[in-house]
């Protein structure tokens, strides 16, 4: 097994994705680390994977060389794509090698959220990686969406329609999405990303920034600046408290001990002491970023 500091990020990533907002990239860079271990455990080959919930998502582009279909609500016809009622997916039993979800399980009605990590597994032959916010027992989370979501309709005139959504949903505690796995009898491991006070800063700067085009470049610098920087920036973020949790689900004993090796080596090597060396420097960096950017605003006003 590579040492994990080596392996994040180990695929060489197109230019561009690189401006995608911080929080996109961050959870896609990770599970796309985590597919390279999958992929270890298959060989090496060509992985077919299903994007759950992933209408306009990046798993294509962050797989590139893997074969992704994604299945969605959304009435498209589009190639690679699946549109899917709520309830079961239409694909056999262990029909992908690997399934994945992006920001999709908090949008699940909480009555339902059990049968979709049980379908989502079921079609898998290998792993369900599941990257979703996942609460404290404070609600720090659910506290800061809603912080969020005021600031976004005192720009906008309404409410964002996905944190909208969180917030009437509820996004499970950490404690109610294991006990959700140890019911169904899965065996689990999870890596964080985006600390809860710097993602909710970053947001609210994009949604006062979104409506000055003057701001847009400059939303652009802070993205490629956050997602160059991961490491540096999310180095100790298992000692705080985490905007997302990305889950490796299976229902494979024997599978699972194979893997978790690798997981760990992956997960010490990105939590690393190494890599939080400048996290205070660039932390200011970013920070300036932002400030230049409200600067930006100011005078737009």
């Amino acid at each position: 097994v590579e040492n994990g500091s080596k392996m994040f990020q180990k695929n060489k990533l197109a230019e561009g994705l690189y401006t995608l907002p911080f929080d996109q990239f961050s959870r896609q860079a990770y599970v796309s680390d985590i597919i390279e271990l999958i992929r270890t455990l298959n060989q090496d080959k060509k992985l077919t994977i299903l994007d759950i919930g992933g209408y306009k998502g990046k798993t294509r582009e962050f797989q590139s060389n893997d074969q992704v279909t994604v299945a969605d609500l959304f009435d498209v016809e589009e190639p690679g794509y699946i549109k899917i009622e709520p309830e079961k997916l239409p694909f056999l039993d262990d029909d992908y090698d690997v399934s994945v979800s992006f920001d999709t399980f908090e949008h699940v009605p909480r009555n339902l959220r059990l049968n979709f990590l049980k379908e989502a597994v079921r079609v898998s032959k290998s792993f369900h990686i599941l990257a979703a916010p996942v609460d404290n027992d404070l609600r720090d989370v659910n506290n800061a969406e809603i912080r969020a979501n005021v600031v976004y309709e005192r720009m906008k005139g309404e409410e964002h329609r996905w944190l909208k959504e969180h917030i009437d949903f509820l996004i499970p505690t950490r404690k109610e999405i294991e006990e959700s796995f140890d019911e169904l009898g899965l065996y689990y491991a999870n890596i964080q990303t985006n600390e809860i006070s710097l993602w909710l800063q970053l947001q609210q700067f994009f949604f006062c920034a979104e409506i000055h085009s003057e701001c847009f470049q400059q939303v652009e610098y802070i993205n490629r600046f956050y997602n160059e920087h991961i490491k540096t920036l999310e180095a100790n973020i298992d000692q705080k408290v985490a905007y997302r949790s990305i889950y490796c689900l299976t229902d494979n004993e024997e599978l699972f001990d194979t893997f978790v090796t690798s997981f760990d080596s992956l997960k010490k090597g990105i939590y690393s002491p190494s890599n939080y060396d400048n996290q205070t420097q660039k932390l200011l960096e970013l920070n300036q970023l932002v400030h230049e950017g409200y600067m930006l605003l100011s005078k737009s006003e």
